[in-house]
């Protein structure tokens, strides 16, 4: 007997509620951590005067570069759509993903996600299962990048900060998520399913299905190209941040420690406690710096000035974006709510 969930408007007023709330904590805890960083760093006067030392010309590289990455982002989910059968240009691709990552960093609900699907259906036509499907496809490749470029920082920095048990206790941990990304990879490649996850609650099967599903609805060989479009861009935004030290310093340091420091600062995004993963990003970004002998107020300002000008790219672009494509936010939400809805009543068969 399948039980239909049902959302009464009472039920619908205390989501939105709570939603709000939620996001008014989530921007007082960044608030928080930015004030006690800056603390750290020696107060704000510290981190303005290393502000003023950016030159012009390394904006106008850095701005560049970005571009480029972005580019490769829009290439990358254009290849994975038209294996599913989309056709669309690297413009549009590139487009989406500006109006989408844009209402990430600045709406309470995500629904830059659905930005993305919505944007592709009025433009395109397409099936709710392959825009998704593209879509978890592009994140999974994300998080595959920045978790194997971490893997490869870590033992040949060796943090001088960190005890070696805590040392071994991050790369196990990080080798076992590859492991079980390798392991997800080969089952989708497969067409197959894991017998394992039938013994598993449905809330956690589910999606875990539909992540299979929807991958192999996107790949269907292995994505050579796909991987290496999503190393590029990793590296890319680490070389942003490298060129804002040398900047600042004055001075080269090692290369991959701000490759780990890219990297283990985005990976605190996957975590929603920050809008756009402010406060957090910047924290651990200048903690993996300070490892290193680099002085805080030194770390600090390279963290901010770096996701600062990454966070105003996009917002400048996306919005822009977000306008040409006439995207209508009651509209997402009511389809965000929607898929909400069909979600729970999966979890009930």
């Amino acid at each position: 007997m399948v039980r239909i969930m049902t959302t009464t408007p009472e039920k619908k007023k205390l989501f939105k509620r709570l939603r709000i709330i939620f996001f008014v904590l989530s921007i007082g805890i960044s608030g928080l951590i930015l004030w006690l960083i800056i603390r750290w760093a020696g107060g704000i006067q510290s981190i303005i005067s290393n502000f003023r030392l950016i030159s012009i010309s390394t904006f106008i590289y850095v701005f560049l570069i970005y571009t480029v990455g972005w580019i490769l982002r829009g290439l990358r989910w254009k290849k994975l759509l038209k294996n599913t059968g989309i056709e669309v240009s690297v413009f549009t691709s590139t487009e989406l993903i500006f109006a989408g990552n844009t209402l990430n960093l600045v709406v309470p609900a995500k629904l830059g996600d659905a930005a993305r699907i919505l944007g592709l259906q009025d433009l395109k036509n397409s099936q709710t299962a392959y825009s998704i499907s593209s879509l978890i496809t592009d994140r999974f490749l994300d998080f595959f990048a920045v978790v194997i470029l971490s893997l490869i920082c870590i033992p040949v920095i060796g943090l001088r900060n960190i005890s070696k048990d805590m040392y071994y206790v991050i790369y196990i941990s990080m080798a076992l998520i590859v492991v079980g990304i390798s392991y997800f990879g080969y089952v989708i490649l497969k067409k197959g399913e894991i017998k394992w996850i039938k013994k598993l609650p449905k809330k956690i099967q589910n999606p875990i299905n539909e992540l299979i599903k929807g991958s192999s609805l996107t790949i269907r060989k292995f994505p050579y190209i796909e991987i290496t479009y999503s190393f590029m861009i990793w590296i890319l935004e680490a070389v942003i941040a490298y060129l804002f030290l040398l900047n600042i310093l004055g001075t080269s340091y090692n290369f991959l420690i701000i490759v780990l420091a890219i990297m283990l600062g985005n990976l605190t995004k996957t975590i929603p406690l920050t809008p756009g993963g402010i406060g957090t990003y910047e924290a651990v970004f200048a903690l993996i710096l300070s490892t290193i002998g680099i002085d805080p107020g030194l770390s600090v300002s390279i963290a901010l000035i770096d996701h600062l000008f990454k966070n105003f790219y996009t917002l400048c672009f996306g919005f822009i974006s977000f306008f040409h494509l006439g995207i209508n936010v009651a509209q997402l939400r009511k389809f965000k709510e929607e898929e909400t809805s069909e979600i729970k009543q999966n979890d009930n068969y």
